[in-house]
């Protein structure tokens, strides 16, 4: 087994935000289609309601909002089969939200687009969670989510993860949430000294040969295998 560890490529954050006279957060918010608002990181930033949820209604009118944490990782360069993978994301000032990370076609899908657009804020895959839900939420060191078999394979088949960081408990369990709900947890993106990372563990590929050959060993397989043309005739006979 080897290990190595690889910082995200992308990153960023759409929200949906909707007022009005009435407003239904599951159809209105949740199920939206685009987001309201997005920002794309690229330097180190401190993003305190980088996952969210809000509802508040009464007779003056209704406000909902949804925030969604959009990550991106280029596993290319992993040199065999992954066989674990810890996703450690450094918190940031709010803890209220319990976050789940689920599967992700932003960024293009495979990442050709490096950048979030507000339609990037549906997709989405609820059904395919990539590990459990935090039940506590640091703001001062790393949160680690044990990816799961499904999120393994998704890095050896395509090279990648494409990962939202998404509210468990009304966001991902399709929950109206109670008026005066207002949850959030906060997240440090591209930090110099604790940088958003895959733990990845992997069986590197072998190289050259493992086993022998008609009786040649793997020693002395490259020495067969480059004997000159004058020579070949020798080895023939053998």
């Amino acid at each position: 087994m080897a290990t190595t560890t690889i910082e995200n490529d992308y990153g960023g954050r759409i929200i949906r935000s909707v007022s009005a006279a009435t407003v239904n957060w599951l159809t209105d918010v949740r199920n939206a289609t685009t987001g309201s608002s997005l920002n794309n990181y690229t330097s180190n930033t401190s993003v305190g309601e980088a996952i969210r949820v809000q509802y508040t209604a009464s007779r003056a009118g209704s406000s909902g909002a949804c925030n969604r944490f959009f990550l991106f990782f280029d596993t290319s360069s992993v040199a065999g089969t992954i066989t674990a993978c810890d996703l450690k994301v450094l918190g940031y000032l709010n803890s209220g939200a319990n976050v789940i990370p689920v599967e992700s076609t932003a960024y293009g899908g495979n990442g050709s687009s490096s950048s979030l657009f507000l339609s990037d804020y549906n997709n989405l895959d609820f059904a395919t969670p990539f590990a459990s839900a935090s039940t506590s939420w640091s703001t001062t060191g790393y949160n680690t989510f044990s990816l799961n078999a499904t999120a393994i394979s998704k890095m050896n088949t395509n090279s990648y993860l494409n990962v939202v960081l998404i509210d468990d408990e009304y966001d991902y369990q399709n929950s109206s949430p109670a008026t005066g709900t207002n949850y959030s947890s906060g997240i440090e993106i591209f930090d110099t000294t604790n940088p958003i990372v895959l733990d990845i563990t992997y069986t590197p590929t072998p190289t050259g040969y493992a086993n022998t050959v008609n009786g040649v060993t793997s020693a002395n397989i490259d020495k067969v295998l480059t004997v000159s043309s004058s020579n070949i005739d020798k080895v023939i006979g053998v």
